[in-house]
């Protein structure tokens, strides 16, 4: 038998609750309701932080391997040439670079 969520268990107390309330006998109290709703967001806050943070940590990554990639690359192309390949670069990245910050073109 699997295991229900917080955010089951809580939709669960929060039906019973109701349930409670219409007919005036309730099996589930308005306080372990609202404990358990604040856990479940606590929850969910804590993984959409854990989340944020793994995004965080592979934008690093891919950063830190595109930079080794085009260090490698200016050590095998002549100064000339990589001034060149840096421009088309900046022209290919243009669209996805952020407003605040130059695309590799334009250093």
């Amino acid at each position: 038998m699997a295991t229900p969520s917080v955010a089951e268990v809580a939709s669960l107390a929060v039906r019973r609750c109701y349930e409670g309330l219409q007919s005036g006998r309730p099996a589930v109290s308005v306080r372990d309701v609202a404990a358990l709703l604040k856990l479940q967001r606590e929850i969910e806050r804590d993984d959409a932080v854990a989340a944020a943070a793994e995004a965080r940590a592979r934008a690093q990554m891919f950063q830190e391997g595109l930079a080794s990639t085009l260090w490698t690359a200016k050590r095998h192309i002549d100064p000339a040439r990589w001034r060149a390949f840096m421009d088309d670069l900046g022209r290919e990245c243009e669209p996805f670079a952020p407003r605040d910050t130059p695309s590799p073109g334009r250093r």
